[in-house]
């Protein structure tokens, strides 16, 4: 049911966009809160032929783990060029909470620009344009969570005379991780990653993936925090 909703929401997110004009990456935050981590930098892309101003906020998720009131943005308005981008922040005030997931809201609202002839007569209607905002639950943690995926099974094959890795793994860790598969060679580098989209915690993936002959370990990346996390499997 997660995974349905996760899917809705992402067509939602892909609507909202198509229509006016506008992307937000990451689609994710899933920072450590409690250590003074809680810092992402997000991109809003102008994908019209005008300028656009945009309005960033936060707003509660109603949950008994909504964290809303500790959140900052900088800047909360800003205006996009043409086939351009800008980046606002996005700040959790450090504290200590039980060990968990939290989340917020975080919206992009695209505002109605003044018009020259507004601003010489010094008269600029400042009222929103009637445009649906882009809203995005935002996970954040707190707490040490576990470090590994429950591999419930794995098997490497061969067909047509390639390698192939298929595995049924479960998060278990704490916490939900927009998740992609991966390889390192031997010098540990990492060679491709295949995104599974998000892992919720409590819930698992089925995933069968071509090795490359040159890879010597499949490997797990979180894309929200840039690291590979999980265990490392070595290539059988």
């Amino acid at each position: 049911m997660k995974k349905i909703k996760y899917l809705l929401f992402i067509l939602l997110v892909i609507l909202s966009t198509a229509s006016y004009a506008m992307k937000l990456r990451p689609i994710g935050f899933d920072k450590k809160i409690d250590e003074g981590n809680g810092f992402q930098e997000f991109t809003v892309t102008n994908t019209s032929s005008e300028i656009m101003r945009f309005k960033a906020f936060v707003k509660s998720t109603g949950k008994n783990t909504d964290i809303s009131k500790l959140i900052s943005i900088y800047p909360k308005v800003f205006t996009v060029e043409p086939l351009s981008e800008k980046t606002f922040k996005v700040y959790v005030e450090e504290t200590q909470l039980p060990k968990g997931e939290y989340s917020f809201i975080l919206g992009v609202q695209p505002v109605k620009m003044p018009k020259i002839e507004e601003e010489k007569k010094g008269k600029i209607d400042s009222s929103v344009s009637m445009q649906i905002a882009m809203q995005v639950e935002m996970m954040a943690y707190s707490g040490e969570m576990k470090d590994k995926f429950d591999i419930v099974t794995d098997n490497f094959y061969k067909q047509d005379g390639k390698k192939f890795y298929k595995a049924h793994i479960k998060n278990n860790i704490g916490r939900g991780v927009e998740l992609a598969v991966g390889y390192t060679d031997k010098v540990n580098n990492i060679i491709d990653l295949k995104p599974l989209g998000r892992l919720f915690n409590g819930n698992g993936t089925i995933f069968n993936i071509e090795v490359p002959k040159e890879a010597k370990n499949i490997i797990f990346y979180d894309y929200n925090n840039y690291k590979v996390i999980g265990q490392s499997i070595k290539v059988r």
